[in-house]
């Protein structure tokens, strides 16, 4: 009986999650602290820059261009600017 009950602590204490926050070092990265990554803790935050877009209809490529993102001033979501002809 002592064995089974060692057997199932074990094995259970092998699928202990940890729920800890972790912070990333910047200390590596060009910039040293002055690096600013708490941007990228938002769910589904997209850097501000060019990006290529791949445009399909009905499961067919319609075209490839490149999309402008962009962080406006006290947003903390990105916009994606979208031209006409797109």
């Amino acid at each position: 009986m002592n064995l089974t009950r060692l057997a199932l602590f074990i094995s259970l204490s092998s699928l202990a999650l940890s729920v800890q926050a972790t912070e990333f070092s910047t200390g590596f990265l060009d910039g040293g602290d002055n690096v600013d990554l708490s941007a990228f803790s938002n769910d589904g935050y997209v850097m501000p820059g060019n990006y290529l877009l791949d445009i399909y209809l009905n499961e067919k490529l319609v075209r490839n261009r490149f999309l402008i993102s962009a962080l406006p001033d006290g947003k903390s979501r990105t916009v994606f600017c979208i031209t006409p002809e797109l």
